[in-house]
């Protein structure tokens, strides 16, 4: 059975309901007769200008479903032409105008839905929790490859201290150090400026392998090695994509306020392309929910300004962008002031079928009101996830705690 002809009864019925709304019962006799009519003169024939002779031909379909509640929306349009005769034998049995109306309403009833009622932002952010427990083991001994530029303007006639631009070819590895509890990623640069790392295998032969090192000491040092070539006048290890999912950790939420907002523009920060290639927006509801750190020690911490051995504690606010009825983050935003500078981090997410999960797929970030005036930009894309494997031929002492 067509669909249009379910939509030539409908709109029958319809104009008869709006012209006669007594009794209408004739008006639908005689679309019953016209779509038999309609039936026999258009049976065997692909639509084509003047196909049916005096009958009205199709030339225009439109559609659209929704589901209010979850935010889904479907629509479409077809234009028919180029009538012609078509040959073939048909023995199933049309049927009447009787049974295409319920028939319609259930077609529509299928894409319409009851609108689900809206979650509470408390069990969103359960969501969020287990989502991020999940990625982080699905991620686990997983190896992204990072292509990474950091650049530094200065104000028109200020002498260049740094190095301007710099382009950082990486592995990244989501791992938790022997014996800690907080997952951390490692920056494996291979390539800085195209050019090779030469003692990159004794340096995380140095970290992974040295059974003498404290939990600590070993967080330090992974921590230090990410940031070795960074560029600028702000030291920083807090420029890796998945840094701001700990956030969202179950132990970790209680540190924060969240509240959910209106406000879902994006914080525009460099003038690089506006994505990779293959990346796309997900249609879909998504909540975009702000958070503020309210507790101390704060999770991130800085140096003081004038006794460097001394840390300083740093709070976080920004936001997040989450699928309500998965918990899984799309987008992250955050913010960290001090007395010298500002930065922003930004972190967009894409599927990748193969883990399961939203992956990284760029970062973005911003560093400004520096005492120096200069502004540092980065824009880091991400892919080639595969699974991280290693042969080592010595014995792995523990850990000291």
């Amino acid at each position: 059975m067509s669909l249009v002809l379910v939509a030539l009864l409908l709109a029958a019925v319809a104009q008869a309901a709006e012209r006669a709304p007594g009794d209408i019962s004739p008006v639908i006799d005689c679309a019953r007769a016209y779509v038999v009519d309609y039936q026999h003169g258009l049976s065997g024939v692909v639509y084509g200008e003047g196909a049916g002779g005096d009958l009205l031909a199709p030339i225009e379909m439109r559609e659209l479903y929704e589901q209010p509640g979850r935010g889904v929306r479907v629509d479409g349009t077809a234009t028919y032409g180029h009538f012609r005769q078509f040959q073939v034998s048909v023995h199933e049995q049309l049927r009447t105008g009787q049974e295409m109306i319920p028939l319609a309403f259930s077609l529509f009833s299928l894409f319409s839905g009851a609108a689900q009622p809206q979650p509470k932002l408390k069990e969103v952010m359960a969501r969020a929790a287990a989502y991020v427990a999940e990625f982080e083991q699905r991620l686990s001994g997983i190896v992204a490859e990072e292509q990474y530029t950091q650049e530094v303007r200065y104000p028109k006639g200020m002498p260049l201290k740094y190095n301007t631009r710099r382009r950082l070819q990486s592995d990244l590895l989501l791992l938790r150090p022997v014996g800690g509890q907080d997952w951390m990623q490692f920056r494996d640069v291979f390539q800085v400026d195209d050019e090779p790392v030469r003692d990159r295998q004794e340096r995380v032969i140095e970290i992974f392998l040295n059974p003498t090192e404290t939990t600590l000491t070993q967080t330090a040092a992974i921590l230090s090695e990410s940031a070795r070539y960074n560029i600028g006048a702000v030291e920083r290890t807090v420029n890796t994509p998945l840094l701001t999912l700990r956030f969202l950790e179950a132990k970790n939420q209680p540190r924060f306020s969240f509240k959910r907002t209106s406000n879902e523009t994006p914080h525009r920060m460099t003038e690089e392309a506006p994505a990779p290639p293959g990346h796309f927006r997900v249609s879909t509801e998504v909540w975009v929910v702000e958070f503020n750190e309210r507790e101390t020690p704060t999770l991130v911490r800085t140096r003081d300004a004038i006794n460097h051995g001394m840390l300083r504690d740093l709070s976080s606010r920004g936001r997040f962008w989450i699928e309500p009825e998965t918990g899984r983050v799309l987008m992250s935003e955050v913010t960290f002031d001090t007395r010298g500078a500002r930065g922003i981090i930004a972190v967009n997410y894409q599927s990748e079928p193969l883990l399961g999960v939203y992956v990284p797929i760029e970062m973005r970030e911003r560093y400004d009101k520096l005492r120096d005036q200069s502004v540092i930009e980065g824009f880091a894309s991400y892919g080639k996830f595969r699974q991280f494997q290693v042969l080592v031929d010595e014995k792995l002492g523990p850990i000291k705690k």
